[in-house]
């Protein structure tokens, strides 16, 4: 079977294989990061998951965790905690989009994804994000 536009080793895996299955790369920001005044938290993928290219992820899970370190010390509240990880998981997610956009998609595209991260940018910095 020759599948065009696919690597030639996976394409022979793909042919090798009987039951075949394809499954969709998806990715969302939630708005918040508390629920039920500070009780309920969303952390790593269920905060913000990402497309697989910048491979962030397990970072996100681990900031977040160090974060929680710090509340529970009383070096950070959960107001400021949930705000940046909110920032920073849209700021992951909008560039991985960008990245995917970049070696996957057309220049249309890559344009737009571009032009809402400087959007994200200006407005973090003028303090409408966060």
């Amino acid at each position: 079977m020759v599948i065009p536009n696919l690597a030639v080793p996976f394409a022979e895996l793909l042919s090798k294989t009987q039951d075949l299955f394809v499954t969709m790369i998806t990715d969302g920001v939630s708005e918040r990061g508390s629920f039920h005044d500070g009780r309920v938290l969303l952390v790593g993928d269920a905060l913000a998951a990402f497309r697989p290219h910048l491979g962030k992820a397990t970072a996100q899970a681990a900031k977040h965790c160090l974060g929680l370190g710090e509340v529970w010390e009383g070096r950070k509240t959960i107001d400021y905690l949930e705000s940046e990880a909110v920032v920073y998981g849209k700021r992951m997610w909008l560039a991985s989009r960008l990245l995917g956009a970049w070696g996957c998609r057309g220049w249309w595209e890559f344009g737009w994804l571009l032009l809402q991260n400087v959007i994200f940018l200006v407005r973090l910095k003028l303090g409408m994000e966060g």
